[in-house]
């Protein structure tokens, strides 16, 4: 089931993806304490993939939440994308940049409803589909 989520992302891809901020006025407790919120594991893909991420999604306030450690560095002028899995393909959740591997923030994203998440390495300025092969995914 993940990896067709991971290749419905690659496949189905094709919005103009923009680079959403953090949420300064979302805490991780105010997502994570939500009664709507919704904890997703994204496994790895491929073999020399590592690192533990993990999303938590409130479609009520807006929200989402990326926890994560042992991330490999994106590379320079690179950063990690995080795409909604939807029925028509994907949407951009937003671009993110580990600090010494580990990630927590929240945020903003598009009142939609989502499959899953996905998340590739992209240009820092984000991309308008993803450019790379999936290396998490999960499925809600």
């Amino acid at each position: 089931m993940i990896l067709a989520a991971a290749a419905a992302l690659v496949l189905l891809a094709g919005v103009v993806a923009v680079t959403l901020p953090s949420n300064d006025s979302l805490s991780f407790d105010d997502v994570a304490g939500s009664p709507d919120a919704v904890i997703t594991n994204l496994d790895p893909i491929g073999d020399d993939q590592t690192g533990n991420l993990q999303v938590i999604w409130s479609n009520d306030l807006d929200g989402v939440a990326v926890i994560g450690s042992n991330l490999t560095d994106p590379g320079a002028d690179n950063v990690y994308a995080l795409w909604f899995l939807i029925d028509d393909g994907v949407v951009p959740a937003g671009l993110f940049q580990p600090e010494n591997g580990s990630i927590s923030e929240v945020l903003d994203v598009a009142d939609l409803a989502t499959n899953g998440w996905g998340i590739t390495i992209e240009p820092a300025g984000g991309s308008a589909q993803p450019t790379t092969p999936v290396i998490f995914a999960g499925t809600i």
